[in-house]
């Protein structure tokens, strides 16, 4: 072994200490007892020489600082060198702490330079939050490149040098050494910090202290927040696909990714950008930077292109030089040091350190929240004490010192969770995920419906009836006209309550337009019904309505019939503004003492003492005595965490504007037309269209949409991940010549989106408790055809929940019906939670 130490008056004390120690202790028993032979079994355990090294790798003559590590240096197998650093007195009372990287350096005098920047950003990390552990950092150079190393014969070595420090250094991961390689250490030497035994993952705990960061940094320094900002994560590695995610999942506006394996940075919601020659000209223009990836990565040239806002990351020593951290600074940039951002997994350590029990029983949720709700504090603390809040070098360390100096008077912190876990979880009577249409309709019903003082709350991952689902927009059809008469009683039952909310909410939310039915009469019941079916229940049920035929049609309204057609025209019916009547309902909850939470993704569910646990994007710990769950196409997601799933696909629905003649808009009529369906698969045409009047006085635009979507996977699928919102080329081209074919004056299309309907085997909704989570009431599978009955949904949804008696027969929404397709597996949800750090 040789020691590299620092010029100063203990260094050779603690080589002396070192070389002392015989293999005949707890170290020696557990050598013997794991078959590891060498230097250190004999009684002259280890013999050390001190070398007087230069800073490696730099070019400059000064030597070690006082303040520098001592650090270790072993053969290592297959050519390689291991390099052990440590920051403080080797001993077991407060233990060195780092992880085992594995890398390729130029010359050992770069692996050296490396091991000692690390072990003092160990160091850092350590105390500014009091993890109870000094800095350690164990590095390998591999001259013939990770993958040539045998990681077994390489962990063998590890061991046996931990065994021979006997408790005085701890490792874990980092670069190119896995949990499985952990996991045949610890098999070795007791030394070891890594998750495991436990679901908590310290790569995914980082990416929480990055998040925590960046938002607790983001907050103090201009009130800022991610939604709404571009970020750029240089490293896709465990760390930063997880920054990554869950950046997407609050709302930032882009997240662009970048990394040496480009594969590893495709990311759901984010644009992979590994194939740019420089990759700087994207990241110059984001808000947000997050080194993720390898050290020295900023070099001065690269910071005088950036034009971001801050620089927060995972990676430690991103900076090159401190001249480069210096321009950054004089650019305006903020950094936050890793030592405050990038602690995740030496939190996790302390806390399995010194609260195992805790530790063990916890939710990887409760422990990610406990970090991220650590650095998000320190980050702000960093930023608003550092003087006139100043992006200097000097005002953010002494900004980081401040923090250091406080977290000193407090217990280490892994003793600290089980107090803030008792402290921050939020508790409530009942919680409604979801801010679409059931909704923000339940929201407002359970709020009028709770007893004064209920702690009640709505959390929406985006906004009410936002963009990206199924409840936004000015248009949906109400009415009676259906060919099965129970949703036509649904629907009188639902428009009593629409008025009600008109007169509550003081806004005009219904139109009356009436509604023509027409088309084909031998397309036999689509998911829309048929133009005979309709006619049928109408006249049954003494609904009031015409009945044309053929050229009757063409004499009344500005369309082509065909020779055959027939159609059903219903005064009584008209629309909904969608996205006004949601905002309504969510008023009205709020008003009513509901909480509503708009920007935070549910991310993880699950079961304690009969309560709901929530655990979400923003960080948030909820435990409900209740959880209705209207989370549309997103339910399974959600669902997931339980191990509970409901047969339900996502369908492609694709709308858009036309202008028209001016001539004929007052003549155009809210209508739904019947055809047979033509083709298959990609390029099906279902048959099924939709128009509305003009929404707008004076503009003569009209909305025309499809309830159909081609049968391929691009358009069904099981999860919004896979959606597509670009418009496909072969319905768009449907959609135009239908119009062109079936009616008059239609000219420019102006736009076409797509939106997801969720649908039910049987097309019908799914509202209900779950049986094996009867606190959780659940309404999915809209099927196209729910909005109209919002407020009578949130009603049923309400008694539901709260155990009264239903006000309109549900039996037919029953998630155990066969249809349903109810699948409920207590061995997947625990091998979720074990697996969920990948999301």
């Amino acid at each position: 072994c040789q020691a590299y130490l620092p010029h100063r008056g203990d260094g050779m004390a603690a080589v002396n200490q070192l070389a002392a120690r015989s293999g005949f202790g707890r170290a020696g028993r557990l050598r013997r007892r794991h078959g590891l032979r060498g230097r250190a079994d004999r009684s002259a355990a280890l013999t050390a020489r001190a070398v007087l090294a230069d800073p490696p790798g730099t070019g400059k003559s000064e030597r070690l600082s006082a303040a520098s590590p001592l650090v270790l240096r072993y053969d290592a197998p297959m050519g390689a060198t291991l390099f052990i650093g440590n920051d403080g007195p080797l001993q077991a009372e407060r233990p060195g702490n780092g992880g085992l990287r594995l890398w390729t350096y130029e010359t050992e005098q770069e692996a050296i330079r490396e091991c000692i920047g690390l072990t003092q950003g160990m160091t850092n990390k350590h105390a500014v939050y009091n993890t109870g552990f000094s800095g350690a950092k164990l590095v390998v150079h591999a001259p013939g490149g990770p993958a040539s190393m045998d990681k077994k014969a390489l962990m063998e070595c590890v061991a046996d040098k931990l065994n021979h420090l006997e408790g005085a250094v701890y490792t874990g991961c980092d670069m190119n050494t896995s949990f499985a390689d952990m996991e045949y250490l610890d098999d070795l030497c007791p030394y070891v910090l890594a998750s495991l035994g436990a679901t908590v993952d310290a790569n995914v705990a980082t990416a929480h202290s990055v998040f925590g960061a960046l938002t607790g940094a983001m907050s103090a320094h201009g009130g800022l927040g991610v939604a709404g900002r571009t970020f750029f994560v240089h490293g896709t590695g465990k760390v930063g696909s997880s920054v990554a995610s869950q950046l997407v999942a609050a709302g930032a506006a882009q997240v662009y990714t970048y990394d040496r394996l480009a594969r590893t940075a495709d990311i759901p919601g984010c644009t992979n950008v590994s194939d740019k020659e420089d990759w700087v000209a994207v990241a110059a223009g984001c808000d947000v930077v997050c080194p993720c990836s390898v050290a020295w990565l900023l070099t001065e040239e690269i910071v005088q292109r950036l034009e971001c806002s801050f620089i927060i990351g995972a990676a430690n020593l991103p900076f090159a030089t401190p001249e480069a951290r210096a321009l950054a600074a004089a650019r305006g940039i903020l950094f936050v040091p890793e030592s405050v951002s990038s602690a995740g997994a030496v939190l996790v350590d302390s806390l399995e350190r010194f609260d195992r029990e805790s530790y063990v029983s916890a939710r990887p949720s409760e422990v990610y929240a406990f970090v991220r709700h650590l650095t998000s504090v320190g980050a702000a603390s960093v930023v608003l004490s550092s003087s006139e809040r100043s992006v200097h070098p000097q005002n953010i360390d002494q900004g980081v010192q401040n923090l250091t100096d406080a977290s000193s008077r407090e217990p280490a912190a892994g003793l600290r969770f089980r107090e803030w876990k008792d402290a921050t979880a939020q508790q409530l009577d009942t919680l409604v995920v979801g801010g679409g249409m059931a909704g923000a309709a339940a929201a407002m019903e359970i709020a009028k419906a709770s007893a004064p003082g209920s702690r009640l709350m709505m959390l929406e991952a985006r906004s009410v009836a936002h963009a990206f689902a199924s409840s936004y927009g000015e248009s949906r059809m109400y009415r009676r006209m259906y060919s099965d008469e129970y949703f036509s009683k649904m629907q009188a039952e639902a428009l009593k309550l629409w008025r009600e909310l008109e007169e509550e909410s003081g806004l005009e939310l219904l139109t009356e337009n009436g509604l023509l039915f027409y088309g084909e009469t031998d397309t036999g019941e689509t998911v829309e019904g048929s133009v005979p079916g309709a006619r049928e229940v109408m006249e049954k049920l003494g609904i009031e309505h015409e009945y044309f035929v053929g050229d009757e049609l063409a004499s009344r309204w500005p369309l082509v019939p065909g020779a055959t057609d027939e159609g059903v025209f219903e005064k009584a019916a008209g629309s909904v503004h969608a996205s006004n009547a949601c905002k309504a309902m969510a008023d009205l909850a709020e008003k009513a003492g509901l909480d509503v939470v708009e920007g935070e993704k549910v991310t993880d569910v699950w079961k304690d003492n009969g309560e709901v646990c929530v655990f979400t994007s923003g960080g948030r710990l909820l435990r409900t005595k209740k959880m209705v769950l209207c989370a549309g196409a997103w339910t399974n997601d959600v669902l997931a965490s339980l191990g509970v799933q409901l047969d339900l696909e996502v369908w492609n629905m694709h709308w858009g504007h036309y202008k028209v003649d001016p001539e004929l808009l007052e003549q155009y009529p809210q209508w739904f037309c019947f055809r047979k369906e033509e083709g298959e698969g990609a390029e099906l045409d279902g048959g099924l269209y939709y128009g509305f009047p003009a929404q707008h006085k004076g503009e003569a635009v009209v909305k025309v949409g499809v309830d159909w979507c081609p049968d391929t996977p691009k358009f069904k699928t099981k999860t919004m991940g896979e959606f597509c919102y670009e418009p496909d080329e072969h319905v768009v081209r449907c959609i135009d010549s239908f119009l062109e074919e079936n009616w008059k004056g239609f000219g420019e299309r102006i736009d076409m989106k797509c939106s997801p309907y969720t649908m039910s085997r049987d097309q019908y909704f799914m509202l209900d408790r779950l049986p094996s989570h009867p606190e959780i009431t659940v309404f999915t599978g809209g099927s196209g055809r729910a909005f109209k009955f919002a407020p009578l949904i949130g009603k049923l949804l309400a008694e539901v929940s709260l155990g009264k008696e239903p006000s309109f027969d549900v039996a037919p929404f029953s998630v155990s019906r066969d249809q349903a397709g109810l699948s409920e597996d207590a061995a997947k949800a625990a091998s979720r939670c074990q697996g969920e750090q990948a999301a």
